[in-house]
Order: structure tokens, then C-alpha cells, then sequence
């Protein structure tokens, strides 16, 4: 088992990450998917829009054989401003939703958002700076938590798969050891002294 000990060591730290990464994304996606949830029934305002457009990002990809490469990602951006008791707010969330897709998809979900467009603001009564064009949940909103799932249950899934699979060599090798340790023959010509 010593031999194995950095092994464990460095597949253990490795883990811990890859959980903690798994937490995140479960936690982060139960809060949008409830957000999400609740905004349904949230108070509305009227608001209106300040600016929308797609946005262009370009993306690295890994290095392969090829070298690096880039992708183009296009983002829908939305800000829009409300009002809420007098006090004036300013936000960018069109909704909850997980969101996939290129170019014609940001421009299709930005819809008939224009700049000076009326629109109907949902706002979280006890957060009035936490609000949302078009509430509910998207039907990809729970990929986020189940990915975090797995971060979560893999790693040491494998590694008990690992650590049983180890043993199960050194027991091996102990039993190989004793066997020819056991059947060793004796010496045929003894030196005669």
C-alpha cells in the first residue's frame, strides 16, 4: 500500500476539487431553478429598455495537435431599467433559463427586445434589485445540478474502485511471494566442505 500512497494522495486532492466543483454547480443550479420558480409569482412593473444586443465572444479552445483554437460565442445582452417604491433599478436578466445555442438563438431570444421598448419587469419583493423579463424555469435547468451530481459521486466511486482493485494486487504479489518462498528447492549439490 505504500507504494500506492502518492497515488492516493494526489488522486485525493484531485477529488476534493472535482467535488467542490460538483457542490457548486448543485448548489448554484438549485438557487436559479428556485428563483426561477418563485419568479412566476413575483410582483411586476412596468420597465423599460436601455440597450439590446448579441454580443460576440471569442472562445479558446484546448491545444490539440492542431494547436489552439477559437470558437465565437454569441450572447444575447438586455439591460433594461425599473422602478420599484421610487427607487430606480437597472438590470440584465431576461430569465432563468440554461441557455444553449449560436448566433440565431440570441438573436431570436432577444425577440422584440428594442431599445426604448415597454416591457413587464417580475422583481423579488424582498430583493427589488433581483429581477427578471420572463420568469419560470427552461427545460435544460436541470443539467447544471445533475453535472454537479456527478462530480459529486464519481470521484470516489473511483476511487474505492481503485483502492479495491489494489488490494486485490498486493494480495496477489503476497501470495506469489509466499508460494516461492515456500517451494524454493533446496540446493542440489551441497558444497562439501
Amino acid at each position: 500500500m505504500r507504494r500506492f500512497a502518492l497515488f492516493f494522495v494526489i488522486f485525493g486532492l484531485a477529488s476534493a476539487i472535482i467535488m467542490s466543483v460538483g457542490v457548486f454547480f448543485v448548489a448554484m443550479g438549485c438557487l436559479e431553478a428556485w428563483r426561477g420558480r418563485a419568479s412566476v409569482s413575483w410582483p411586476t412593473v412596468a420597465g423599460e429598455v436601455l440597450d439590446a444586443r448579441v454580443v460576440e465572444s471569442r472562445r479558446r479552445s484546448g491545444t490539440g495537435r492542431g494547436g489552439s483554437s477559437s470558437a465565437t460565442e454569441s450572447i444575447p445582452l438586455v439591460r433594461y431599467a425599473y422602478e420599484v417604491n421610487g427607487e430606480r433599478h437597472e438590470s440584465q436578466r431576461v430569465d432563468f433559463k440554461t441557455r444553449a445555442g449560436g448566433r440565431a438563438a440570441a438573436i431570436e431570444e432577444l425577440g422584440d427586445l428594442a431599445p426604448g421598448a415597454t416591457v413587464t419587469v417580475h422583481y423579488d419583493p424582498n430583493d427589488p434589485s433581483l429581477a427578471v423579463l420572463r420568469p419560470g424555469n427552461g427545460p435544460w435547468d436541470r443539467i447544471p445540478p445533475l453535472v454537479g451530481m456527478l462530480g459529486i459521486v464519481v470521484p470516489p466511486t473511483l476511487f474505492l474502485i481503485a483502492r479495491h482493485w489494489i488490494r486485490i494486487a498486493e494480495r496477489a504479489e503476497r501470495l506469489a511471494a509466499k508460494r516461492s518462498t515456500r517451494s524454493a528447492p533446496s540446493d542440489p549439490f551441497p558444497s562439501a566442505e
